[in-house]
């Protein structure tokens, strides 16, 4: 498998555009990256293992595949969407009698708060490369921005873990701080306001989730999807590393195939090899290209 998995260009839904004449920035400002199966959390397991969790405490069975489903939302949302899925739906019906309400939800996310704040810090290891990734884009002066939708309480935890480890960004923006998550665009308009990035086409969205890279695309920012660590393969690293190769190529492949058809302007496997991801992006820039 190459280091790159799969890389392609999805411009104005295929199309470059060279006939633009507002000003060419020519190069990246800042990145916003995502949190779990991104920059830590190899494939994205602590948010999974507290959602199964958090059901079953209702006596209620959801798979790995459920939780997945709608990953990227705020936590909340994530809950309602879980909810949504006919084949919960049904289950949660069989054992109540009657469909998931408000008060449901609430009672859910109730549980799942205390769950995930157990879990995440045993899934809070760096992805490899990350540290020495985000050095990379420092020394070229882009700036770090976050997003993610755990609670500001749950990154009180995580985010001292990530910083002795080598990775404190520069911004954090969580689902509080804003009035609508992913795939809504106010987190990374949020994260362009605090870092005072005043073009949008000098922001670089990077996320493993289609809700991230569909929430970049609303914001009118450059989007690189994340296919091995993430969300859509889902699986630790020893996990993932105990695989076939063929196995390991063909997960990947589907990953990035969907992170494509979401928008992304470029997929990579890890968030290792962003500072190259980054500089295709620029030379895209230098030529009047815009997300």
């Amino acid at each position: 498998m190459g280091q790159w998995g799969w890389v392609g260009a999805t411009i104005r839904n295929g199309e470059r555009n060279s006939t633009l004449t507002h000003a060419n920035p020519g190069r990246i400002e800042a990145v916003v990256l995502d949190w779990a199966g991104t920059v830590v959390d190899f494939g994205s397991c602590a948010p999974v293992r507290a959602f199964v969790a958090a059901f079953a405490d209702l006596g209620v069975e959801i798979t790995d595949a459920h939780a997945r489903e709608p990953m990227g939302r705020a936590k909340i949302d994530h809950i309602r969407d879980i909810l949504a899925i006919p084949e919960v739906s049904q289950r949660w019906q069989e054992k109540f009698g009657s469909p998931p309400g408000e008060s449901e939800v609430q009672a859910l996310y109730d549980r799942f708060l205390p769950l995930q704040k157990q879990v995440i810090l045993q899934h809070a290891e760096l992805i490899p490369g990350a540290r020495t990734a985000v050095a990379d884009l420092r020394r070229r002066g882009i700036k770090i921005g976050s997003t993610t939708g755990y609670t500001r309480e749950l990154m009180e935890a995580l985010m001292p873990v990530a910083k002795t480890a080598g990775y404190d960004p520069d911004v954090l923006v969580c689902p509080s701080d804003i009035s609508e998550g992913r795939p809504a665009p106010w987190w990374i308009q949020e994260n362009a306001r605090q870092l005072g990035v005043k073009t949008m086409s000098a922001i670089v969205k990077v996320d493993d989730t289609v809700t991230g890279i569909v929430a970049g695309r609303n914001a009118g920012v450059w989007t690189i999807g994340i296919s091995k660590t993430g969300n859509l393969v889902g699986l630790d690293q020893r996990s993932f590393e105990a695989l076939a190769s063929w196995r390991k190529e063909d997960l990947v492949t589907v990953a990035a195939r969907a992170l494509r058809e979401a928008g992304s302007h470029l997929v990579i496997e890890s968030v290792e090899t962003l500072p190259a991801a980054i500089q295709i992006i620029e030379s895209w820039l230098a030529a009047g290209e815009r997300p």
